[in-house]
């Protein structure tokens, strides 16, 4: 049974090697080790405004507005967030020494119908300066890994957008399937000629980890 927690954490995790987890995301522990950088399960208040920093960072305003607008902008967006749908799962990716936020994802129950019998959605963003370093498909990975260990998640997947192709690329290599697809539009922060009232027609993915299914 799933058990997301469902408001800040009075102790965060922090994600060890050779523990719980399967062989890939041991690995990916390691990748991330050795460049200084661990994962932490749960966030505190203290921790929201790096995440609000990285959520008005263009990259992730592009294709993710609601992050700054109404997920991880104050510490009242998050704590609604964490206790969204029964709770929310959070990771950071943190450095070693200095204890700033590399990165923050989550999981938490939103089943849609694209994605029959993987209820959990995912998702996951990187602060700009370590974007373009492949850290986002290891991240991925022990986001997925620590939300079956930690909390009991199963069928776990995400939707994303075709023209976030980096994005698209760490999904996949991180084990990540595509399922379907879906004609849609969405905000744009640098409008073109063809886009309407602000919005660009894009490619909505839905993508989903099948290992997710089973305990591993």
């Amino acid at each position: 049974m799933t058990n997301f927690p469902t408001t800040f954490a009075d102790k965060p995790v922090h994600l060890q090697r050779n523990g719980f987890y399967d062989i890939q995301s041991n690995d990916a522990l390691r990748q991330l080790s050795e460049i200084d950088l661990v994962v932490v399960a749960g966030i505190t208040p203290a921790d929201v405004p790096q995440m609000a920093n990285i959520a008005t960072q263009d990259g992730v305003r592009e294709f993710c507005p609601k992050d700054i607008a109404s997920r991880w902008g104050d510490v009242n967006m998050a704590e609604a967030q964490l206790k969204k749908g029964g709770g929310r799962a959070a990771f950071l990716l943190k450095e070693v020494l200095t204890d700033a936020v590399a990165g923050y994802g989550w999981t938490g129950h939103e089943p849609c119908d694209e994605l029959p019998g993987y209820p959990v959605t995912f998702a996951v963003r990187l602060h700009e300066d370590y974007r373009g370093k492949h850290l986002a498909a290891p991240f991925s990975r022990v986001i997925v890994a620590g939300s079956m260990a930690l909390y009991g998640a199963r069928g776990i997947g995400l939707e994303t957008w075709a023209s976030n192709t980096g994005a698209v690329r760490s999904y996949l290599a991180s084990g990540a399937e595509l399922v379907t697809t879906r004609d849609d539009v969405r905000p744009t922060l640098k409008p073109e000629p063809g886009d309407i009232d602000g919005k660009r027609r894009d490619v909505r993915l839905f993508m989903k980890w099948p290992h997710t299914l089973k305990a591993e």
